[in-house]
């Protein structure tokens, strides 16, 4: 590469002091040295903003330390110039001197020497001891003790007697129209229940046609209704003719012999409800249609 200063092309190629690579030329002839590399200016211009920044800071930091000086000497000059005298220093306080403690009496100090009796003169005797003090009599018994009173103690007071809470009273009792509304929900709610012979309960896996019918009236608070057919046919009162109401037993004979073998419960709109063997669950039927009208024995209310 030729020489940018005296055109000569004996160089020779060393590392930057700027950008730190090797694409610096130095000339032989002219000595001469200057970099290939274009963003060496760059590099080059960023150091000397570095320097000239630490340069900055290092007289900054001059003058924030010869400023307070300057000033003060300032500040004086101006105080002997206009004549104001500086401000006395605070004399401190002479330290206290505690107070010495008192001298001891005279009297403590120097004993007393006993009188010496004279030897001519006779020593006087002492005088009687004076008579000793007679003690008071001692007072009466009644002035000591209060007389005894025959008054009985007082009773201790007696609590005042606990006031009885009553038991609770029973629930009011339902109309016979909400009882036949809850035995509707009860039938209705047990619509699906699967069957199951000699069942009383879905406890027991399902119910058939008399344990369904005991189930229910169990749920609406008639323990007294059973599974047993005599206790059925006599249950409650005699339903004449069709007019029935939800709950009501309604009784079949389904073998020949003519006894009652079958039990539904009336529900509504015409419709009875019963566990049927076929479906294997309670379902809703028609009292009247062709099986079970011929059939019929007769029905029982119980809530009435």
């Amino acid at each position: 590469m030729h020489c940018n200063k005296c055109g000569s092309k004996d160089t020779e190629t060393v590392k930057c002091g700027n950008c730190k690579q090797n694409s610096s030329i130095k000339c032989k002839a002219c000595g001469n040295l200057f970099c290939s590399d274009k963003y060496c200016e760059i590099v080059a211009l960023h150091e000397k903003r570095k320097q000239l920044s630490r340069i900055a800071i290092i007289l900054f930091a001059l003058i924030l330390c010869t400023v307070p000086s300057t000033f003060a000497v300032m500040t004086g000059s101006v105080r002997k110039a206009a004549g104001i005298p500086e401000a006395p220093a605070p004399t401190p306080e002479p330290p206290k001197t505690p107070a010495p403690p008192a001298p001891p009496a005279a009297a403590a100090a120097t004993p007393t020497a006993p009188p010496v009796a004279s030897a001519a003169t006779p020593a006087t005797p002492p005088p009687p001891p004076p008579p000793a003090a007679t003690p008071p009599p001692p007072a009466p018994a009644s002035a000591i003790a209060p007389p005894p009173t025959d008054a009985p103690p007082p009773a201790p007071a007696t609590p005042p007697p606990a006031t009885a809470v009553p038991p609770p009273g029973p629930p009011p009792a339902l109309s016979v129209e909400q009882q036949q509304a809850n035995l509707a929900s009860l039938i209705e709610a047990g619509l699906g229940t699967p069957y199951k012979k000699e069942g009383s309960s879905p406890k027991d896996g399902g119910v058939d046609a008399p344990g369904f019918v005991q189930w229910i009236y169990g749920q609406a608070g008639h323990p007294e209704i059973t599974r047993d057919y005599g206790v059925l046919s006599k249950a409650g009162e005699e339903v004449k003719g069709t007019d029935y109401k939800s709950g009501d037993i309604l009784l079949f004979s389904i073998k020949k012999d003519g006894n009652i073998s079958f039990a539904g419960l009336y529900w509504k709109d015409g419709k009875f409800v019963y566990p049927f063997p076929k479906e294997q669950r309670v379902v809703e039927g028609d009292p009247g249609d062709a099986f079970f009208k011929p059939r019929f024995v007769g029905a029982r209310r119980v809530v009435k």
